[in-house]
């Protein structure tokens, strides 16, 4: 059964190092080297295996004791061709180069677990750069994916698409409207190491919050609003961010979203949720005053109780 849980937290790193493909982008023969690693983040004291040197500044960032290399997975594709890279747990990735600029690799990657989606995002990342998607449970702790692509040609062989950008901020076409009602909680929280504890409020979600391993959370607002499945509705964040969501259907009790945060007029991330109907998705990452930015959202039909974190309304000053 799909997890919302196992979500949020590889979204937290997503949107702290990653960032949308370019609406369009040309696929071109150019070559990517892919290179996956698979690590076991534990609280044992062990420190960070060597092998993952390179990458230890941003593993650090989960605040574990020790980070040990399960597996290294190798391979080489041309943009448009899709590759996939068995992970421990029995989940799959797949990863589809689809432009390169010069500095920028475009990508789509999906996350599956037997026959579903886990996670589906477009993103880019640097030539030669590092991806860091955190979260699955595994064993005795958290499984973390490294994801390095290179291309030898630092070149660029891409026309970049001359088609004005899409209005709405997804990169997928809307299904067909659907009838249903959704009401979209949105709770922004303020994580930090203050020893200020655990606002009150935030109760209903305190499990999900402790896997960030601060000790002081803050409600900074809460925001509800209703629409239909196929319109979009707008969350003003905290420090200027805009959230974009769009319920899209829900089916089995599961509700699809569009997910698109801005900074300003560039997306920060865009992909594609699902959640269970009255369930809650815990999404981190963006740094905020003296700590991060944690979002809670909560989604559910008119018919169901909401059992998101906050009873506010409205911002808190």
């Amino acid at each position: 059964m799909f997890n919302p849980r196992s979500l949020a937290f590889l979204i937290v790193v997503l949107v702290a190092l990653g960032a949308p493909a370019r609406a369009g982008a040309q696929l071109h023969p150019d070559t990517v080297s892919l290179q996956v690693d698979s690590v076991l983040a534990t609280d044992t004291n062990q420190g960070v295996d060597p092998q993952l040197a390179p990458v230890e500044p941003h593993l650090k960032a989960f605040r574990y004791s020790t980070y040990q290399l399960v597996s290294r997975q190798k391979g080489e594709t041309s943009c448009g061709t899709t590759t996939q890279f068995q992970l421990p747990g029995g989940r799959v990735l797949h990863l589809e180069p689809r432009g390169f600029d010069g500095r920028m690799i475009s990508m789509g990657l999906v996350l599956t677990q037997g026959p579903r989606p886990l996670l589906s995002t477009d993103l880019e990342v640097r030539n030669h750069g590092v991806l860091m998607l955190g979260g699955p449970r595994y064993e005795k702790g958290m499984l973390i994916i490294s994801i390095v692509a290179s291309s030898p040609n630092g070149a660029s062989h891409q026309a970049l698409p001359a088609q004005a950008a899409p209005r709405a901020p997804f990169p997928l076409p809307v299904v067909q409207l659907h009838p249903e009602i959704i009401n979209v909680r949105v709770d922004s929280v303020l994580a930090s190491d203050t020893n200020g504890g655990f606002d009150t409020q935030l109760r209903a979600i305190q499990p999900e919050l402790d896997a960030f391993r601060y000790n002081t959370y803050k409600l900074i607002s809460s925001q509800d609003k209703e629409t239909p499945c196929g319109i979009m509705v707008p969350f003003m964040l905290p420090g200027g961010q805009i959230l974009h969501l769009q319920p899209r259907s829900v089916v089995d009790q599961t509700i699809a979203m569009g997910f698109a945060l801005f900074q300003g007029p560039r997306p920060m991330m865009m992909t594609d949720l699902k959640l269970k109907n009255n369930g809650v998705l815990i999404v981190g990452g963006p740094h905020y005053e003296q700590g991060m930015l944690i979002l809670s959202i909560g989604a559910h039909t008119r018919e169901h109780h909401p059992t998101n974190s906050a009873q506010a309304e409205t911002p808190r000053n």
